[in-house]
């Protein structure tokens, strides 16, 4: 059974807001994946920064207790 989620959309809100505020267009998105991963790790997420070119890491999240394969859209 999953635990009930608690969605506080303020907090939601707040976050896409300051999101908004970081330079991160095409070719430069580095201080965006950074702030998402903050984000994520300030949420509790497993966190790793993947650099595939200087200054744009993809950002990978793992969920504790997860496996890839129990997610319905991973096509091994």
């Amino acid at each position: 059974m999953m635990p009930e989620i608690q969605i506080n959309s303020e907090a939601i809100a707040r976050d896409t807001l300051e999101f908004l505020q970081v330079q991160s267009e095409t070719c430069t998105e580095g201080p965006g994946s950074l702030f998402l991963a903050g984000l994520m790790r300030r949420e509790g997420f497993d966190v790793t920064l993947d650099p595939v070119e200087p200054g744009r890491p993809n950002v990978l999240c793992r969920i504790a207790g997860n496996s890839w394969s129990e997610f319905p859209f991973h096509r091994p």
